[in-house]
């Protein structure tokens, strides 16, 4: 009789015929089973008080690292997320007596979890109680209602940040272009003033922004913009750059009846308009802006991906309700 895969439904029921008085003969006809099986699976009933066989118990090679040494793991990334994989083998050898490949250590990491990942950098100059300080001023002095702030910022696009850097190609070859310049060309600023509704002004120039580049921006395309205090859009928040102090701006923005406040130093967390850098730049990549006739247009309107949805998230994320 050939293999086939019978129910534990009708194994039963061929032993409650048997206990009816069947005969061997009339079950095994009667159900196509033979008596090979009939004898198995009363073996079975009477052993473990079923039918089904267990599943066979785990082969194979014991795992090398328990699970209080992966939870040793976990700690030490914890504490230091950038320890290298053989470096953390060398410490498993000293410590827990254990050898292992690079290979196998990879795999029990990602099994429990321990992804690979850009490293988030915290500068060193960073001080906790200046951001303490901020949020107090942000949400005791100024009610903390995000409705109020305006951030106005900088970033730069050239030829080296905007080149497409991955590709796909054919498995053992590379991926190869020649629109890559290696020399680097006339590159682009952008200064940016976002409020939770999105992007309220843009200006494009070439080269980099300069203190009075940064004042002229924000004079004639921001603080328009501006409402006086408190009513909304009456706080302007800019980092503490060193083109960023300017007794001119502080009088500009006195005159309007409005407020200028300085984000702590090394603090881009608390700064929602570097995320929506990363967007526009991302909408600068699809667009390729420096293959364009005019770049500085191009890149305008690649800002306009920038909707007030993203921004009100971005406000959220960055800690502001």
């Amino acid at each position: 009789m050939v293999y086939r895969k019978i129910s534990w439904d009708l194994k039963d029921a061929a032993l409650r015929l048997w206990d009816l008085g069947w005969e061997e003969v009339d079950i095994m006809q009667g159900l196509v089973v033979s008596r090979a099986s009939l004898y198995r699976w009363k073996k079975l009933f009477e052993e473990l008080g079923t039918t089904v066989r267990p599943p066979p118990p785990l082969v194979g090679r014991p795992c090398i690292i328990t699970c209080a040494v992966l939870t040793a793991c976990y700690n030490i990334y914890q504490k230091d997320p950038d320890i290298y994989l053989d470096e953390l083998q060398f410490w498993l050898t000293i410590h827990h007596d254990i050898a292992i490949s690079i290979s196998a250590l990879q795999e029990n990491l990602d099994a429990v979890g321990l992804d690979r990942k850009i490293l988030h950098k915290i500068a060193r100059e960073c001080d906790q109680q200046q951001w303490d300080d901020y949020w107090d001023v942000v949400n005791n002095d100024l009610s903390g209602d995000s409705d109020l702030f305006i951030f106005a910022d900088k970033t730069s696009k050239n030829d080296h940040t905007l080149a497409r850097k991955y590709g796909r190609a054919p498995s053992g070859m590379r991926a190869t272009t020649d629109a890559y310049a290696f020399n680097r060309d006339i590159g682009y600023s952008v200064g940016a003033a976002m409020s939770k509704e999105g992007y309220l002004a843009v200006k494009v120039l070439p080269g980099a922004f300069d203190s009075w580049d940064f004042l002229e921006f924000v004079s004639e395309q921001v603080v328009p913009l501006m409402n006086a205090w408190p009513q909304k859009h009456s706080v302007l928040v800019i980092d503490n750059c060193r083109i960023h102090h300017n007794d001119v701006l502080l009088e500009i923005i006195a005159a309007n009846k409005s407020l200028l406040l300085y984000l702590p130093p090394y603090s881009p967390n608390l700064n929602p308009i570097k995320e929506s850098f990363i967007k526009a730049h991302m909408c600068c990549h699809n667009a390729e802006i420096l293959a364009t006739a005019d770049p500085i247009v191009a890149i305008l309107e690649a800002c306009g991906c920038i909707t007030a949805e993203m921004a009100h998230n971005w406000f959220l994320h960055a800690g502001y309700r």
